[in-house]
């Protein structure tokens, strides 16, 4: 069987944009973490169905955070937490 070499299809970044990227600190990942959860991590920590959960989400008009996808304040979906 002959072996084909794979060919990165993505150029590296920049050096101009490295120097620019945001990097988050230990503490402030920790913060984000302690204040925002994920809709993924939500169903894992409530045990609930990824269809169950949002549905309970939309029914309590509870909303992504600052326009996210699926990032939530945890503040709002205490309750459902264990």
């Amino acid at each position: 069987m002959e072996q084909t070499s794979k060919k990165k299809t993505s150029k590296p970044y920049s050096p101009e944009f490295r120097e620019r990227a945001v990097r988050l600190s230990e503490a402030d990942r920790q913060a984000f973490l302690e204040r925002f959860i994920s809709f993924r991590t939500l169903g894992i920590s409530t045990g609930l169905s990824w269809a169950v959960l949002l549905e309970l989400l939309e029914a309590e008009r509870i909303t992504p955070s600052f326009g996210s996808a699926r990032i939530y304040d945890r503040a709002e979906i205490a309750y459902l937490l264990p």
